[in-house]
């Protein structure tokens, strides 16, 4: 899949980490988030384990104590360090499936927090469920990738509505959450034109400034990647963003936007915006 070309935008001022907006509480999409996440814990019932642990490594990543705590603590129970050392741990060989889905709900849970479990950040939450290897949407049932579906949706709708309450992503939030669902094998198209489909403030906003973010190539004209250095394994959905966010379909949007807004400085972030998607091919 080739990347479409992009045309190189002027100096933005907005490059880096100065955020639009300031974080914003959870609002009424967080509700959905849990809803989401409450159904999880029905539909992935928990498991009864031995004394040990299948998919970590317990011989250095994961020490006796957090292993016995894993087992016998209730779901719900689980602190975010202990769920960071059981996710940041190595993962043997092919993951046990019913120890995958025992832990899931609380790990849809404090992801939808904001809390980072994966090693490397909040864009690893999700690597079991993709490039680790659990393949679950070829081996769970259609009841179940739905949830998936419907929870990455949520996650992502409140990552560009509101922001994420941890304070280091009230910039780059949207693409580091969209790098963590394309890890998780997850379908990004439909999340992109719930996007698109969103025409408040707000969302037109993160979107402006997702694409203000880009890296542009000094030395192949038009060649632009996204920020985050995790979408490196996963390139063809990196492409695909890279493309949707170029799209001359924005272009009526940051116009109108642009028609609306009496801050100077978004009026500017718009501005470039629409000429970065208006000169593109």
């Amino acid at each position: 899949m080739g990347r479409k070309a992009c045309p190189v935008p002027p100096a933005n001022p907005w490059r880096g980490n100065r955020t639009l907006l300031p974080a914003e509480a959870l609002t009424s999409m967080n509700e959905t988030l849990r809803a989401v996440v409450a159904e999880a814990y029905e539909l992935f019932p928990p498991h009864r384990f031995g004394a040990q642990l299948q998919n970590v490594c317990t011989g250095c990543c994961v020490t006796a104590d957090e292993q016995a705590l894993l087992i016998r603590t209730p779901r719900q129970a689980i602190p975010a360090p202990l769920m960071q050392a059981y996710y940041g741990a190595a993962f043997n060989g092919c993951l046990n499936a019913e120890e995958t889905e025992h832990f899931l709900p609380r790990l849809l849970e404090l992801s939808a927090e904001g809390h980072q479990l994966g090693t490397g950040g909040f864009e690893c939450n999700f690597n079991h469920l993709g490039t680790r290897g659990a393949d679950y949407r070829h081996n769970w049932s259609r009841e179940k990738i739905a949830l998936i579906d419907r929870y990455f949706l949520a996650l992502a709708e409140l990552s560009w509505q509101a922001g994420l309450p941890n304070p280091q992503w009230q910039c780059h939030a949207i693409e580091d959450v969209l790098c963590a669902i394309a890890r998780g094998s997850a379908y990004l198209p439909p999340i992109l034109s719930a996007w698109q489909a969103d025409q408040s403030r707000q969302a037109t906003i993160r979107l402006a400034n997702t694409l203000s973010n880009l890296h542009w190539s000094k030395r192949k004209v038009g060649f632009a990647k996204l920020t985050n250095a995790f979408w490196a394994d996963v390139p063809d959905q990196e492409c695909l963003c890279v493309a949707w966010l170029c799209s001359p379909d924005h272009y009526t949007r940051f116009d109108t936007a642009m028609n609306q807004e009496e801050d100077d400085d978004v009026f500017a972030l718009f501005s470039q915006a629409r000429d970065v998607v208006g000169a593109a091919p």
